[in-house]
């Protein structure tokens, strides 16, 4: 299974790219703290996390192809 983390704001900074692709992960929670051991300093910012463009939480189920997005705050204007 493969999905897609699309990356944004400072978590780009801190992953060093915008798009990641990873594999073997059927939760969302599992996909998470991978990263969070992979790339620790994100565990110091808040982010939302949404999966095909719907914000979800971390117990989801996640699908060969999804896009996942790491979105910190951001305001528009």
């Amino acid at each position: 299974m493969a999905v897609k983390v699309r990356v944004f704001g400072i978590l780009r900074s801190i992953v060093g790219s915008e798009e990641l692709q990873v594999q073997h992960f059927e939760k969302l929670e599992e996909l998470l703290d991978h990263l969070r051991k992979d790339f620790p300093e994100i565990n110091r910012h808040n982010f939302v996390v949404a999966i095909n463009q719907q914000v979800v939480n971390e117990n989801e189920d996640i699908n060969d192809g999804d896009e996942i997005a790491l979105m910190p705050p951001f305001a528009g204007g």
